[in-house]
């Protein structure tokens, strides 16, 4: 029973880290004060303290939480908390939660007596948090559309190569070879199966060949081990099944079975969709965003001097020619050869010894 009761109130410490962050709690009231007047933290008074309502945590002397605050910030948790309902469920939650919000106080109190809203530090962080807010509410604004079902099939059918988290398999061709350095025996055995597929292997046997056929088995784009010309040769065909040639660089010639190919393989958009509405929103929005942000720069009248960065560039253009300062430090210790290659003198009536 102890191990259960402790394990509670784990979960709740765990919880109740981020409760003040929510409306109503704490230090965001806080930061919305402190964008809404120029006071320091200082001169930031607690509603509670003046609620008239019973004083049930006192800090330093004086009241730091009411009954009628902590009941407003309780049930602001349950209602607003994705896990409040639960939470608020478990035994001793209501205490965990209030000592919260109360430990919340005393950390206020603690930069109001350190006084640290003057440290740039304090002054930077809130500079940043106060931009990501401004973001964050001018976002809410943006007219990003509802899709449909239909909107959203076909936002995956049109960008499948997109989604490389839903593909089962590349799909590929089932392929069997042997290879020849010699043209002439290649196209004969080639000439022997070209219309007999079905023969391929009876040939080979026939001409004491049968243990050289390699089995590529299925050959995709991720296939290793295989020379990646005869790859892309072997991917590029079409019928099957069917025997062709394929020539190499090197002189190898290999005479190539398909006796099938496969389809590349994706999960149905039914077991995908919540991936696929979570991708398409994010393009939404991002369309939304920029033009949102368009219509700002046009009612704002922002005009941009282009020359500025005209001129910046023409300037960094030289130094991007130039070598890099570790290149330099090779060249001056001999690290790199900078110098031509000799001429060498090339006599005709010199011949390679017999060996």
């Amino acid at each position: 029973m102890k191990k259960t009761v402790t394990s509670t109130y784990f979960k709740l410490g765990l919880l109740v880290s981020g409760i003040a962050l929510l409306p109503g709690c704490g230090p965001l009231d806080w930061f919305k004060g402190q964008m809404n007047t120029p006071k320091t933290a200082s001169t930031v008074k607690e509603e509670a303290i003046a609620d008239g309502s019973e004083v049930i945590a006192t800090i330093a002397g004086k009241p730091g939480m009411t009954s009628n605050k902590f009941e407003a910030d309780y049930k602001n948790f349950v209602e607003k908390h994705p896990m409040g309902a639960l939470f608020a469920s478990m035994p001793g939650a209501r205490k965990q939660i209030f000592k919260g919000l109360i430990t919340q106080q005393l950390i206020n109190k603690w930069a109001e007596d350190q006084n640290i809203e003057q440290t740039a530090e304090y002054q930077e962080s809130l500079k940043q948090l106060i931009q990501w807010l401004n973001t964050s509410q001018f976002e809410k604004t943006l007219n990003i559309p509802k899709l449909s079902y239909s909107d959203l099939k076909r936002f995956y059918d049109d960008r499948k190569d997109l989604f490389g988290d839903v593909l089962i398999s590349t799909g590929g061709v089932n392929a069997v070879g042997i290879s020849f350095t010699n043209e002439t025996a290649a196209n004969e055995f080639l000439n022997r199966v070209k219309n007999k597929v079905a023969e391929f292997d009876k040939v080979a046997q026939e001409k004491g060949i049968k243990n050289q056929i390699k089995d590529f088995k299925l050959v995709t784009l991720q296939s290793t081990g295989i020379d990646p010309i005869l790859q892309a040769r072997i991917l590029e065909i079409s019928k099957t099944p069917s025997v062709e040639l394929i020539k190499l660089p090197n002189n190898t010639f290999w005479v190539v079975k398909a006796h099938s190919k496969e389809a590349e393989k994706r999960r149905p958009y039914e077991e995908v969709k919540a991936l696929v509405e979570q991708r398409a929103m994010q393009e939404e929005k991002a369309k939304a965003y920029e033009k949102a942000i368009d219509d700002l720069e046009k009612n704002y009248n922002l005009v941009i001097n282009e020359e500025y960065f005209a001129k910046q560039d023409s300037q960094m253009q030289p130094m991007m020619q130039l070598p890099m300062q570790g290149d330099i430090d090779e060249m001056e210790q001999g690290q790199v050869d900078i110098s031509l290659p000799e001429e060498k003198e090339v006599s005709f009536d010199q011949h390679p010894k017999a060996a």
